[in-house]
């Protein structure tokens, strides 16, 4: 496994501008104290911290077909000079399966888009509690199966897919790529995993050590899980905590990003340690100065737009290097 630059750096405690950033969002409301649709309105409020977006050659959505009804897709296409057909990148919102839309992750997936020079297919899943596991599953693996399968009209190189998230989206993504294997089907080129949740059935060091004051707190990562789950068996299942599968083995290369006052730090690593151990090609970098959904804070912290950056290279790599 190789580290990068910014996982080297001495663990000399939270940047300060990324605590400036925390004592802010102290001052709202508990995600956790409201009601869903409570939630979902705050966290789809414009963000003043976010990446500045990207202009694009052309931004637009489409419905196409779920598992049960339409799901909403927004895809991105760069402004470049490559010739296409155009690799691409599926992008999965976090949110803990209850929040986060594609609106919420607009300027994070135009910046994947520009820097990357990639089409970028942002999927509206289904969300809990309305539609509760394996909703979020199912709709975004027949997401990603309709974009290899759509890849001409869509302008996509059909062998040059990766597969991303961030938070629970991280968790969808490697659940995605896991169901590719298992099915037969043509594996992502990458999976670009941005702090993920990997294990929702255990408390990890950091699980306790970040219970509260660093913006995901244990409190509201319990929140999601009891409206996600349809019961407690479910934390150990594979596709809610692909940490946990039986086998690793022959899954697509891997990015994984994690933080170091976040309480999904430790279950980001574990992924990566057990990739590695499985013959897998695995690149994990840890912004140890930094705070769970950091990148969406880049407007501010030069960590989040490193990260952006380091994200845009693997995915250029994977791409045109292969």
């Amino acid at each position: 496994m190789n580290i990068s630059p910014s996982a080297e750096k001495s663990a000399s405690g939270l940047d300060p501008k990324a605590k400036e950033i925390l004592e802010i969002l102290s001052e709202l409301p508990a995600i956790n104290d409201g009601t869903p649709e409570a939630a979902r309105a705050l966290t789809d409020m414009q963000n003043p911290y976010d990446p500045k977006p990207k202009k694009m050659a052309k931004t637009y959505d489409l419905l196409i077909p779920g598992p049960e009804s339409n799901l909403t897709i927004r895809i991105y296409e760069p402004e470049t000079e490559l010739p296409g057909p155009l690799p691409c990148l599926v992008f999965f919102h976090g949110g803990g399966f209850v929040i986060g839309s594609i609106k919420s992750h607009d300027a994070i997936a135009s910046n994947l888009a520009a820097k990357a020079e990639c089409i970028v297919v942002s999927v509206e899943y289904r969300l809990a509690p309305e539609t509760k596991f394996p909703g979020a599953v199912d709709d975004t693996f027949m997401a990603f199966q309709w974009v290899i399968n759509h890849a001409n009209e869509l302008g996509i190189n059909a062998r040059k897919v990766a597969v991303a998230g961030d938070s629970a989206g991280g968790c969808l993504a490697a659940v995605t790529a896991m169901q590719c294997r298992d099915r037969g089907i043509a594996l992502p080129v990458l999976q670009l995993l941005i702090y993920p949740v990997t294990d929702l059935s255990s408390d990890s060091v950091s699980k306790l050590e970040f219970a509260d004051g660093y913006y995901l707190t244990k409190a509201m990562m319990n929140w999601f899980k009891t409206l996600y789950l349809n019961h407690d068996s479910e934390q150990t299942n594979p596709r809610v905590s692909p940490l946990l599968a039986k086998s690793h083995n022959n899954l697509p290369p891997a990015r994984i990003i994690t933080a170091g006052f976040d309480v999904l730090r430790d279950e980001g690593k574990a992924y990566a340690d057990k990739l590695v151990s499985s013959g897998i090609d695995v690149v994990h970098s840890c912004y140890t100065d930094m705070f769970h959904g950091f990148l969406s804070f880049s407007g501010l912290l030069a960590q989040g737009q490193a990260a952006l950056d380091e994200c845009t290279d693997a995915l250029r790599n994977a791409f045109y290097n292969r």
